[in-house]
């Protein structure tokens, strides 16, 4: 693969990543504007100071609903979408696995959408991870055992290929 299909493969997995990120965020406002509305409706009638004690509480249903849409929309994402985001899908790229070639198993979902949370909670500096890799491989790829490539039959084929290669090479060293 050429440097400038790398290159642009990753500026592609930035874009969809971030856009995945703004789905999220979308989705969480949503719900947590919604519960907003449903106190602000259904218990109008409590005591002013028990109001602004359920609405202190914002903060953590924002946490908390945060953390399960990040998690429900990762791995439905990837395991329904097999390997597809609706990042990736909008910019034509899909995660692989090595294992099968119908998308990803739920547990390798679940691997990859702990690697973007492990990114998320450390400060965000893992997610440059792929930038400093040769392979440009994310922590999610290396602990999920999985790729990010574009679209295409040759991704599929590209372990296989590379098997091959690592054989080629051992035998000419033996």
């Amino acid at each position: 693969m050429t440097s400038k299909i790398k290159s642009e493969l990753l500026k592609k997995r930035t874009y969809a990543f971030s856009l995945d990120m703004a789905l999220i965020l979308l989705l969480n406002k949503a719900i947590t504007l919604s519960y907003t509305n449903f106190l602000r409706t259904v218990f109008y009638q409590l005591a002013p100071q028990t109001q602004t004690k359920v609405l202190l509480s914002y903060s953590y249903v924002t946490l908390s609903t945060l953390w399960i849409v990040f998690w429900a929309y990762f791995v439905l994402s990837y395991y329904l979408g097999q390997g597809k985001t609706p990042g990736k899908l909008i910019f034509e790229i899909q995660t692989f696995s090595k294992k099968t070639s119908d998308g990803l198993t739920l547990t390798e979902s679940l691997v990859r959408t702990m690697g973007h949370f492990v990114c998320m909670i450390t400060g965000l500096f893992l997610f440059a991870l792929p930038y400093l890799r040769k392979d440009q491989k994310s922590l999610a790829d290396i602990i999920s055992d999985t790729w990010v490539d574009n679209e295409t039959e040759d991704a599929q084929l590209a372990p296989v290929i590379e098997l091959h290669k690592t054989q080629t090479e051992e035998n000419k060293a033996a």
